[in-house]
């Protein structure tokens, strides 16, 4: 009997310290931004690892959450006063590591997603599951994508630079290698305060995922036109203030701006 007391104030004592513990895991920083209203903002972070999201804070009413969020890249920075630049992990997959880019900037006391995009897709694998193969160690695939930014300010407008870098080496088909440099250019649209390159429609009937745990649906598009990111690695949509992401045909997913 005392055997058994001992162990349920020891797993009592564990279930406590663990739950103190995740709390560790949320850090909450506030950084100034200035609104394209030119007011001083204060913007609060909080970063919850357990939970895996960003909470974005201006006041009571306006929070913005970044869903899939498991941890910073590098420090949160404030680029020309304006925009609030986040670089985070993301869930990537097996044998794949992901990054993601984000700018957050305030007009009529609103966040808005500048820019949500994929800036780094890294894989690397050596074995293909096909026995004969692997074991004449042929198969080593490896491959590196990645865009890195530069933003300009010229009076009230700003343009977004980017290298788009891509570096494939396969031993099993080396007729896949390459690596390559292009140079990309966002224009920022002054009314909606966002980051694109093209101006594309959607049309037909498209199945819709969220990142934030909303159940899958399928939508008809009439052959509207959007705001549209182009890229090698997909393209990406701004549609009623949301980002998506076109990952496969008929195929988007929404960079949800709530959390369930």
């Amino acid at each position: 009997m005392r055997n058994v007391i001992i162990k349920i104030i020891i797993i009592v004592y564990f279930a406590f310290f663990n739950l103190n513990d995740a709390s560790c895991f949320v850090e909450a920083e506030n950084y100034k931004l200035i609104s394209f209203d030119n007011k001083e903002c204060s913007v609060s972070l909080e970063l919850d690892l357990v939970k895996e999201y960003i909470k974005v804070i201006l006041d009571d009413n306006e929070v913005l959450y970044i869903n899939g969020f498991m941890g910073l890249e590098q420090k949160v920075n404030i680029l020309n006063n304006k925009f609030l630049e986040l670089r985070i992990k993301t869930r990537g997959g097996s044998g794949i590591a992901m990054r993601r880019f984000i700018l957050i900037c305030i007009s009529d006391n609103k966040l808005v997603k500048a820019i949500d995009i994929i800036s780094m897709i890294s894989s690397e694998f050596k074995e293909s599951y096909v026995p004969c193969i692997d074991s004449l160690k042929q198969y080593d695939e490896k491959s590196i994508y990645s865009l890195t930014f530069t933003i300009k300010q010229k009076g009230n407008g700003f343009k977004l630079i980017a290298v788009e870098s891509e570096k494939v080496q396969s031993k099993m088909d080396p007729s896949k290698n390459h690596d390559t440099k292009d140079l990309l250019q966002f224009n920022f649209d002054m009314n909606m305060k966002i980051f694109y390159n093209h101006i594309e429609g959607l049309s037909g009937v498209f199945t819709i995922d969220s990142d934030d745990g909303n159940p899958t649906f399928n939508h008809q598009f009439r052959e509207g036109e959007y705001p549209t990111i182009k890229l090698k690695k997909g393209k990406y949509y701004y549609i009623d203030h949301v980002w998506y992401i076109n990952d496969s045909k008929d195929h988007l997913t929404k960079f949800s701006n709530t959390c369930d």
